[in-house]
């Protein structure tokens, strides 16, 4: 299964990057919340512009819940262009963030699991619009390298292990959306060959029981306290250091 693809040419709208960044310049000043997940590093932050209920209640306005549920923010007021992105995805629509990484961060490796997937796998989606962002964002996926450009639209596998780094002199930010299949997202999406969707039969079967393994495993206080030993020493700078060996590569045009 594809990692990364470029849905720009197949979406009948096309993304104006001054508008998306003149809408972020008027609520630039608001308060960008830090990601629920207090193993990701502070200079991870988010504005919600869709959530449960609407809410703009700290760390928990982002976390994911029933579909159903999930409201415009006021926050979304201030941003007619981005409205009209939205708007222009014609299915369900979850959470929809802009999300921020502060000069010289990282988000740390991880991955969706359980209700938040993120895999055409598992029929729902998280696309990014890249808004603000320069050739320092390097995007991590399994164990393949990205980088975006500003006013393409990204799927990406968020099923696999993924993991960002800003090394740049300026602030990353995305516009996140969160997609529920149907046949009218499908259809912008190429086509997935035989193999591919064998692939995606697998995966809803396997890793589901992995995601249970994994928690039981994550929870254990021996694997924990191995966890915090691991963290900023010299197995993981080299661990680091053989993963940025691989091969980087820009996005333009599907892939």
């Amino acid at each position: 299964m594809r990692s990364l693809i470029d849905l720009t040419g197949s979406h009948p709208m096309s993304f104006d990057v001054d508008r998306l960044r003149a809408d972020l310049e008027r609520v630039e000043g608001k308060d960008w919340v830090r990601h629920y997940d207090s193993t990701q590093p502070s200079g991870w932050t988010t504005l919600v512009l869709r959530s449960i209920h609407g809410s703009l209640s700290g760390p928990d306005s982002i976390r994911h819940g029933p579909w159903e549920h999930y409201r415009n923010t006021t926050l979304l007021a201030d941003c007619p262009y981005m409205r009209e992105v939205i708007e222009s995805f014609k299915c369900p629509t979850g959470r929809v963030r802009l999300s921020k990484m502060a000069p010289h961060t990282k988000i740390n490796p991880h991955r969706d699991i359980g209700d938040e997937v993120a895999s055409v796998a598992f029929r729902q989606v998280r696309l990014h619009i890249p808004i603000t962002t320069t050739d320092k964002v390097v995007f991590f996926l399994g164990n393949e390298r990205f980088r975006m450009a500003a006013g393409r639209l990204y799927y990406a596998d968020f099923a696999k292990s993924h993991s960002v780094r800003n090394d740049g002199d300026e602030a990353r930010v995305h516009l996140f959306l969160e997609l529920k299949m149907n046949d009218w997202l499908r259809d912008i999406f190429p086509r997935f060959t035989v193999a591919e969707k064998l692939d995606m039969a697998a995966q809803r079967i396997y890793l589901p029981a992995f995601w249970k393994l994994r928690k039981q495993w994550l929870f254990n206080t021996r694997v924990r306290a191995a966890k915090e030993m691991y963290e900023g020493s010299a197995a993981q700078t080299l661990v680091r250091w053989m993963r940025g060996r691989g091969r980087v590569r820009t996005t333009s045009g599907r892939t």
